[in-house]
């Protein structure tokens, strides 16, 4: 099976949570496992346009995919770390205890079978409870939100729940919609072996990969995933906006004035200097103190006018290259709806 994003996200958005579905969905990503960033990419996009009943079949997708890749195809598990907790806090979110218990379970099921630290998947119940009093008693004090959390699936301790059952993880609750006859995703797999000594080891680490590069690596990652993110908040400017940008930066700016950085770099030694400044004025008479405080003031007030400046310049040059990348985005979208156009005429040409 050969990889596209049209047919990623065609399969992301037929999903739904059958067993069959996210088995299916999640074969599709291990055999695209050289894409698997991209793959996470539009996995995260997709979830967060997807509607909140169809959240949880995303995070069950996300598991499947995750634990049937322990060997095969590592990598997922550390590129979908950086958008797990997005994902856990929206599908929290959705008031139905079915879904919040399958979250839970999933939770309880990965600190059982060490797919990820306990820190993080305790980062990841933190952040269950808070969405669920959030959604539940919004604007609610404390004492309120706290009873919301103590009566939510998220109420449980990880070194209880795991004492209480050993290695018998419980089934989880089945989700089901009336008049659905398909069989519901369970999120487990029991014919999979899952030693915690030996995940302790492997981890999520590529094959051939150390783990400082393994880290830099998904560091890199989590910065992508932002940029694109911030990127689709953008509206994609016009082109005669994107030009009137980029002539404004043609003029002189507060970085290229050379003449003030060096009148900066030159100021003396008391004005730049406070444990100088201070044993001036120590030994100062009163006038001289206040040509000094006064002559301080004025090379204050020039670098804090600097600064303003250069602040500016930096938030009009992180507004273009977000314009820019918005803009190129909308290009590299209509080029692939020509093309889907040209195809369309041309299959249905004679």
């Amino acid at each position: 099976m050969s990889y596209s994003e049209e047919e990623a996200v065609r399969r992301l958005q037929q999903l739904d949570n059958s067993q069959q579905s996210v088995e299916t969905t999640s074969k599709w990503f291990l055999s695209s496992k050289d894409m698997a960033k991209e793959l996470v990419k539009l996995w995260f996009k997709e979830f967060r346009k997807a509607p909140p009943k169809k959240k949880i079949a995303f995070l069950h997708l996300a598991n499947d995919v995750i634990q049937s890749g322990i060997t095969t195809a590592p990598q997922f598990g550390k590129l979908f770390e950086p958008v797990l907790p997005t994902a856990f806090k929206e599908t929290a979110k959705v008031q139905r205890h079915s879904v919040r218990a399958a979250v839970a379970h999933l939770l309880i099921v990965w600190a059982s079978r060490h797919i990820y630290s306990k820190s993080f998947l305790r980062q990841l119940r933190f952040i269950c409870q808070r969405a669920v009093a959030e959604a539940d008693t919004p604007g609610a004090n404390e004492e309120v939100k706290r009873n919301i959390i103590a009566a939510s699936p998220f109420a449980f301790s990880f070194t209880t729940v795991l004492t209480a059952f050993g290695d018998a993880v419980p089934a989880p609750t089945k989700i089901s919609t009336p008049g659905s006859q398909s069989k519901r995703y369970k999120g487990s797999k029991s014919t999979m072996s899952f030693a915690p000594q030996s995940l302790s080891i492997v981890g999520f680490s590529p094959t051939g990969l150390s783990a400082d590069s393994t880290r830099t690596s998904i560091s890199a990652f989590r910065e992508e995933l932002a940029r694109e993110l911030q990127t689709e908040a953008i509206t994609p400017p016009q082109t005669s906006e994107l030009l009137e940008m980029l002539e404004k930066l043609q003029q002189p700016t507060a970085s290229g004035d050379a003449a003030t950085r060096r009148a900066i770099a030159q100021f003396p030694p008391e004005v730049s200097d406070a444990n100088k400044a201070v044993e001036i004025i120590t030994n100062a008479s009163e006038s001289e103190r206040h040509e000094l405080i006064s002559r301080i003031a004025n090379c204050a007030t020039q670098l804090n006018k600097y600064n303003e400046l250069l602040e500016e310049e930096s938030s009009q040059r992180q507004k273009l290259s977000l314009s820019l990348r918005a803009y190129h985005a909308q290009l590299k979208s209509r080029i692939k709806d020509y093309e889907a156009e040209l195809r369309a005429v041309s299959d249905g040409s004679p």
